[in-house]
């Protein structure tokens, strides 16, 4: 029984502590997610919910993706300087798909000649913010 209270316990206090955010991730038309994010366990919780969202549909048979995924709060949807778009790319290292990551790189740079891990992570913003640790040459 004190097992119990003390599960119910940690729960309720874990659910008042927690700093759970909503989070959206768009691939242009093709699909749209929510996450729910804890803030105090990731510290990039844009980069974290675009890996769930390429995890959840890396089985799926010709699932499509776009060189940018868009991210944002939900309740920061009608506000687009709260916007952020993550580089692909990085974002299937992230989700260990490392084979993946360089056959969509390459075939980026066949089409557009730009080199998506040259690419910033994150399109125009502060990159010290987001802690992925970019790759070297040779590295993937």
């Amino acid at each position: 029984m004190n097992k119990i209270k003390k599960v119910g316990y940690i729960k309720n206090m874990k659910k008042e502590n927690s700093k759970i955010k909503k989070v959206v991730v768009k691939c242009d038309k093709f699909w749209m997610d929510e996450f729910e994010i804890d803030s105090d366990i990731f510290s990039d919780i844009y980069m974290e919910a675009a890996t769930r969202a390429i995890e959840k549909r890396k089985n799926v048979e010709g699932f499509k993706l776009t060189a940018v995924l868009e991210c944002w709060e939900k309740k920061h949807y009608n506000i687009p300087d709260k916007h952020f778009c993550y580089n692909t790319y990085f974002v299937m290292l992230n989700s260990g798909l490392y084979d993946k990551a360089e056959i969509f790189r390459n075939n980026f740079m066949a089409m557009f000649q730009i080199d998506l891990q040259q690419e910033s992570m994150v399109g125009d913003s502060n990159e010290e913010e987001h802690e992925f640790q970019r790759p070297t040459s040779g590295s993937v």
